[in-house]
């Protein structure tokens, strides 16, 4: 049999199981009314009640799931690209009725994956593949990931990680979001997406911490140069959410870094944002950050504020149309206030601006 005849029956065991799992999970309807009938009598000594007998498979279900099992055999006879591609299929169709069993096959297609040469036809092809894997793994089984992240191609390292983390701070679990976080600063540049979302998941207490993942981010930021200005979830979005609960010259040093590499940035900009408040648009990135920063900056240094101001008078007469610059127009990045101890604020994390209201539009000048 020809490796595209051993896939296509791979697919044809695809196109059954949906039906298979979705027939077999189902309680028919006669069997719900029998375990409600025994909840109403008494239970008898030495008698189970309640316990319902699953339904036997039809024929075609048992037909779908040998097509299933085969396709799998067949799966794995063939060459790493379409064996790790076909298990990921296959578990897939499984991920409705039987996690351990999808977790197994999941977990069989990274490691097929591993066996993708690294030359350039294949390399991105081997990344998609490990990140569409981990991804379908993660659901089920966070340490399975984990436990192949030093596996993984570096790009994919870094995007499942940051899912990781995000996954952490929404279960309040610090210390190994934190740890994912060093891990990730020391290989490449800190995850200023994620480390945002654990920053305000921590509560007030936590303040040392708060401030040695901010620090920890402007060194980062410094250290990896010439950024191209990101609309959302980018360092300045940190800046800008959480500099006013930092202490003065750390949130100064934050503020100096980002308008040094926006002023530097040769990268053609042009952006124009739009909210219930009203429309801003940008020609470079300077005037972006100018705009992002400003506000922050007047709170710590107002008379350097004012300076740059006069230095810029197209920011300043968007910041007296939106007074809090980005805040105005996007009120998820309104900063928190760790200072002043109000838990009920110190959990929201900077999110999307797609949803708050905010349209953006990015465009080569």
């Amino acid at each position: 049999m020809t490796k595209i005849s051993q896939l296509m029956v791979c697919v044809a065991g695809l196109l059954v199981a949906p039906l298979l799992f979705a027939q077999q999970d189902a309680l028919p309807q006669h069997m719900e009314t029998v375990a409600t009938t025994e909840k109403a009598k008494p239970a008898t000594p030495h008698v189970e009640a309640n316990k319902v007998t699953p339904k036997p498979l039809t024929e075609d279900q048992q037909l779908g799931r040998q097509i299933l099992e085969s396709s799998e055999a067949m799966a794995r006879g063939l060459e790493a690209p379409m064996r790790s591609y076909s298990l990921l299929q296959i578990a897939q169709a499984y991920l409705p009725a039987d996690k351990a069993k999808a977790a197994g096959l999941l977990r069989d297609a990274f490691t097929a994956s591993a066996g993708i040469p690294d030359d350039k036809d294949k390399q991105e092809t081997k990344s998609r593949l490990q990140e569409s894997i981990l991804r379908a793994l993660l659901p089920i089984s966070q340490s399975d990931v984990e436990e192949r992240l030093t596996q993984a191609d570096p790009g994919v390292r870094k995007t499942l990680s940051t899912a990781i983390i995000k996954l952490y701070a929404d279960k309040k679990q610090f210390e190994p979001a934190i740890e994912l976080i060093n891990r990730l600063t020391a290989e490449d540049e800190f995850p200023y997406s994620s480390g945002s979302a654990l920053i305000g998941a921590m509560p007030p207490e936590m303040s040392g911490e708060r401030q040695e993942l901010f620090a920890q981010a402007t060194s980062s930021y410094s250290q990896h140069s010439k950024h191209p200005m990101r609309l959302g979830g980018g360092f300045s979005d940190m800046v800008v959410h959480f500099g006013a609960s930092m202490p003065p010259k750390l949130a100064l040093e934050a503020i100096d870094e980002t308008l040094k590499q926006a002023k530097e940035s040769n990268d053609p900009f042009s952006i124009t944002m739009s909210s219930d408040a009203g429309t801003a648009s940008f020609d470079s990135s300077y005037e972006y950050a100018l705009f992002a920063m400003l506000p922050l900056l007047k709170q710590l240094d107002e008379s350097r504020a004012k300076s740059l101001l006069k230095e810029n008078q197209g920011v300043q007469s968007k910041l007296q149309q939106f007074p809090q610059g980005m805040q105005s127009l996007n009120p998820a990045l309104a900063g928190d206030s760790a200072k002043s101890g109000d838990s009920s604020k110190n959990g929201d994390s900077p999110k999307p601006r797609t949803g708050m209201g905010v349209n953006l539009r990015l465009g080569k000048v």
